[in-house]
């Protein structure tokens, strides 16, 4: 880079929260459509100025745009890039995060390309405080780890392998998805959910997009009549899309929610939650 970027864009909501970790909002020069959402996005207030918000675009509609940086995870479509690398548009691909160390290798790598090399370690620090404080609670707790299910429209996310079980780990939970012996990806049968036989259901709370067809689904998942037995069936909560999918920073937020909800108990009081920041 021959100067710090000064018109951000990033492929996914996750990337656009580390970014406003690290520069404030107008260093974007678009946004996610998904930012806006509440049920799954920490950073509403941050972006409600900034437009164009970006569902579905094509390589011409960002280069249109005229951006000095674009910010992608391994996930993201590698011809797309191709072209935006043909058009000159520098382009920094992170890797899709599985674990948290993953997510502070991403906020590293994004400070590093953002010329704010020192933003991005006050962010992790500030993780690794929090992290620090989560371990010292669950360590202090005396009962069994309880064991939990996750219940979402993606009936094959959340194995081993996947940041939700991260997730669950750090909050001193057992995903039942894993202890099912599913890796990520790999489907969920009904029968497993009974092998299993969860103490508690975690039903996911979509973004607004996903509300009808998340709750046909979810409806259709809990009248089971094979699922009528299980210990769980009557320990129900539900959690927003922010704390189970997040894939920033702001994760402390989902592992110290899942603890509270898995443990019945606030062992994590829940103020403000405002995104991390290094400046």
């Amino acid at each position: 880079f021959t100067h710090k970027p000064q018109r951000i864009i990033t492929d996914s909501l996750g990337l656009d929260e580390i970014v406003l970790g690290i520069v404030p909002g107008e260093k974007l020069a678009a946004v996610n459509y998904l930012d806006s959402d509440r049920a799954i996005s920490f950073i509403v207030n941050e972006t409600k100025n900034v437009e164009p918000k970006l569902k579905n675009y094509s390589s011409e509609e960002i280069a249109a745009l005229q951006p000095d940086l674009f910010i992608a995870s391994t996930w993201t479509d590698k011809e797309k890039l191709q072209t935006l690398r043909r058009l000159g548009i520098p382009v920094v691909v992170c890797k899709g995060p599985t674990t948290i160390k993953d997510v502070q290798d991403t906020v590293r790598l994004v400070a590093a390309a953002l010329g704010e090399a020192g933003r991005g370690k006050l962010v992790n620090e500030k993780m690794n405080k929090e992290l620090t404080k989560i371990d010292s609670v669950i360590k202090a707790q005396k009962q069994a780890k309880p064991v939990v299910m996750l219940v979402s429209l993606m009936s094959s996310y959340g194995g081993r392998g996947s940041l939700y079980d991260a997730l669950c780990q750090q909050a001193g939970l057992v995903n039942g998805i894993a202890k099912a012996g599913l890796k990520n990806g790999e489907f969920l049968a009904k029968e497993l959910v009974v092998k299993v036989n969860p103490e508690l259901f975690i039903l996911s709370a979509p973004s607004r997009g996903d509300s009808i067809l998340y709750e046909k689904y979810r409806k259709k998942f809990m009248s089971d009549k094979a699922l009528a037995g299980l210990t769980g069936i009557n320990h129900v909560v539900v959690i927003p899309d922010r704390y189970l999918y997040c894939s920033s920073q702001n994760i402390i937020y989902g592992i110290k929610t899942l603890a509270n909800k898995g443990y019945g108990q606030v062992l994590f009081p829940l103020g403000q939650e405002n995104s991390l920041k290094g400046y």
